[in-house]
């Protein structure tokens, strides 16, 4: 069985050092839950089955640097829309417009620089 995974954000309160995500669903084979109060439930994030080019995975609310050309990056953040993971653009340059791309088959051209919780100002630019 493949890894069904969640990253939830744990509340300020509830943070050690490092540790600010608990990881939930069915990992390495056996169910983990998510765990009640201590969490938010809007801030669940969906693994969605990639990896960076350095091995980290890449969940839902991500935000990523993607190359596409030889002179050519991305900054976006993943979202999960209709069914499916979507890169959304934040930034291109040069300044052409990627709108939503299929995020399946382009995990290895990413790069994870932050994320929706820790990172909010990545999102404004």
């Amino acid at each position: 069985m493949s890894n069904i995974k969640y990253r939830q954000y744990l509340k300020k309160e509830f943070q050690r050092g490092n540790d600010v995500f608990h990881y939930w669903g069915y990992i390495d084979g056996a169910f983990v839950s998510p765990v009640g109060k201590n969490y938010t439930d809007e801030d669940s994030r969906q693994f969605t089955g990639l990896k960076d080019i350095n091995g980290v995975d890449i969940y839902e609310g991500d935000i990523v640097s993607l190359w596409y050309a030889p002179t050519a990056t991305a900054k976006g953040c993943i979202k999960f829309e209709n069914g499916g993971f979507y890169f959304k653009t934040l930034e291109a340059k040069p300044n052409i417009e990627l709108a939503y791309n299929c995020v399946y088959g382009h995990g290895n051209e990413f790069t994870v620089i932050g994320n929706i919780h820790q990172n909010p100002e990545i999102l404004n630019g």
